[in-house]
């Protein structure tokens, strides 16, 4: 999941001079998340010197499922208890971007 996501990353930094309205993140033909272009540039402006884990731990909060809705809320609180959700939200994304395909 960290390399696939490491991918992404470097991806965005390779796009952020460009302009998107949405970025959709499919699999196999099917729109599974999206996030905002404005969020996509600036993964990729942030690649080069921001923290990955900040950046793992933080990504789902911006996911919006296929209808636009968020897909995940945005965590508040004690920091153990809003790392490990936030964590925990990370690899849910993973599962339900493709590794559950993969599996079936």
């Amino acid at each position: 999941m960290a390399d696939v996501f490491r991918v992404f990353l470097q991806f965005a930094e390779k796009m952020q001079s460009k302009e998107f309205k949405v970025i959709e993140l499919s699999f196999k033909g099917k729109t599974k998340f999206k996030i905002n272009g404005d969020y996509f540039r600036t993964l990729g402006k942030e690649y080069s010197w921001q923290n990955p884990v900040y950046t793992m731990r933080t990504f789902p909060e911006h996911l919006m499922n296929p209808d636009g809705y968020r897909a995940y809320p945005e965590w508040t609180g004690g920091l153990l208890g809003v790392l490990v959700k936030q964590m925990e939200e990370f690899n849910d994304f993973h599962k339900k971007w493709y590794l559950e395909d993969i599996v079936k």
